[in-house]
């Protein structure tokens, strides 16, 4: 355990003597002095224990014998009888300690801890920075978020302060998407502070429990810690440490409900169990919030994936696969069909005299005609994998895996009779006075020397027949004797 410093009384020149405990069962020796001598009366930790005769936590100021700046907790040492202030006993950690207590946790770089002042100045923070600095008078002074190198931490300073009660909220930091959570935290003694975490969302799932354990082990490090090395000094309460620092030891392993006991008769122990308490429940609440926000946004963001990729794959107009679906399918079925030999066909439709609808009916009319185009040919899908896409413009597609060229021709035949039954004018058309389509059809088995694009070629080469000899009619690809209009 680290020496604590004990203020016991007047010297005879009226400076209080300082001794040094290396142990929990060891008594003062005698003095062993370390730098200048000073007047512990005038020392804040003195005065504020002397005043409130509580213990509690002390402002921030400067260690001169360490020159660095640090916080601790005070006590008074009051008589058997409780007549008067017979002394104080304090012990403190310097910034730079705690800061040293929270790297360590975040050592991996996927987030980070800090502990601030309502004001935004910065206590402690897992980056390796400094966070003090010397002012025109060359005294330490403090530094805020926005004297940080740290991107992370000077883009804190815009949100930092703006709620005056606990809150998490999701924010993004140079492309990366993190977790805050920052909390007021009141010590006994009126010490203000605020708690924070940034973590990156991606790992807030699988490392639930290190956030556990790390705002355990930051919370502790200002608390616990404090209060055991504070407490050292006062033999006769040694048991009740052992309470206090078994159930630090629990919440900082995980168990978010560890409590230390509070039937203690030393008022400072007692309190120092109760603010433990606090924090520990602040612990299971920071942590409970935590997973229940993390369980809520993947949902959400699996359902906003699953939306995209269902728009991702959809023709806006028509409301049926897009030309990037249909080429992702069509490569999916020429290599399933390669693996086990079985054909793959494909129709390939254009609208017959389209442009010449737009002109005369206006282009909501022939958006009206392309969706009812594009209900009928999703009609003809028959099996899990048919698909319905619109190619683009006027021209459709179906792909039909499995399915030899009679089958495909069919398909053909009962698109055209379905589109003849709704008998949509066109004033227009050069075949008749409705809207027509013209059909190419192919099937092929696939070949290793061969890819899907060979499949398109032969249909379109039969849509392009079919128009030369006076569309409103299917056409299939050479080598299959069904050459008539349908």
């Amino acid at each position: 355990m680290a020496a604590c410093a004990l203020q016991v009384g007047p010297a005879p020149d009226g400076r209080l003597s300082l001794h040094h405990l290396s142990a929990l069962d060891d008594l003062p020796a005698g003095l062993d002095q370390q730098g200048p001598l000073f007047d512990a009366r005038e020392r804040v930790s003195y005065q504020r224990a002397r005043t409130s005769l509580r213990a509690g936590w002390n402002p921030v100021s400067a260690f001169q014998s360490v020159g660095s700046l640090g916080m601790g907790m005070s006590a008074p040492l009051l008589a058997a009888d409780g007549s008067g202030l017979q002394g104080v006993v304090s012990v403190g950690l310097t910034l730079a300690q705690i800061s040293r207590s929270l790297s360590a946790r975040f050592a991996d770089g996927n987030g980070l801890a800090f502990i601030a002042e309502p004001d935004g100045q910065l206590l402690a923070t897992s980056v390796p920075e400094t966070l003090t600095q010397t002012d025109n008078n060359g005294s330490l002074a403090k530094r805020g978020f926005v004297d940080m190198k740290d991107e992370r931490l000077r883009a804190l300073g815009q949100w930092f302060g703006q709620e005056q009660a606990a809150s998490q909220r999701l924010v993004t930091i140079a492309g990366v998407r993190y977790a805050l959570d920052q909390r007021p935290v009141q010590l006994p003694g009126g010490l203000s502070l605020v708690l924070g975490v940034l973590i990156e969302e991606r790992e807030l799932q699988g490392s639930m429990w290190g956030m556990a354990r790390t705002a355990a082990l930051w919370v502790l490090a200002i608390s616990v810690a404090g209060g055991l090395m504070l407490l050292g000094a006062l033999r006769h309460v040694q048991r009740r440490v052992r309470a206090v620092s078994e159930a630090a030891r629990r919440l900082a392993d995980g168990d978010r409900r560890a409590r230390a006991p509070e039937n203690i008769p030393v008022l400072e122990l007692r309190t120092l169990a109760q603010s433990f308490n606090r924090m520990s429940c602040q612990v299971e609440a920071v942590v409970s919030g935590l997973e229940g926000e993390v369980a809520s946004r993947t949902q959400a963001l699996e359902a906003a994936n699953a939306e995209l990729q269902r728009l991702v794959a959809l023709d806006g107009l028509t409301q049926i696969a897009n030309r990037r679906q249909f080429d992702a399918q069509l490569q999916l079925a020429w290599r399933r069909g390669l693996r086990h030999h079985q054909p793959v066909a494909l129709l390939l439709i254009d609208v017959d005299d389209f442009k010449a609808y737009n002109d005369h009916y206006g282009h909501p009319a022939g958006d009206e005609v392309l969706r009812q185009v594009a209900r009928l040919l999703q009609a003809q899908q028959r099996r899990p994998d048919d698909l319905a896409a619109r190619y683009g413009g006027e021209e459709f597609v179906l792909l039909l895996p499995d399915a030899p060229a009679e089958a495909a021709l069919q398909v053909a035949q009962a698109l055209l009779t379905a589109l003849r039954q709704q008998a949509m004018p066109h004033a227009k058309s050069r075949v008749g006075d409705r809207v027509s389509v013209s059909v190419g059809v192919a099937a092929m088995v696939p070949d290793a020397g061969v890819d899907a694009q060979a499949l398109v070629n032969a249909a379109d080469a039969m849509l392009y027949a079919a128009k030369q000899a006076g569309r409103d009619r299917a056409l299939l690809a050479p080598g299959i004797s069904h050459d008539e209009k349908l």
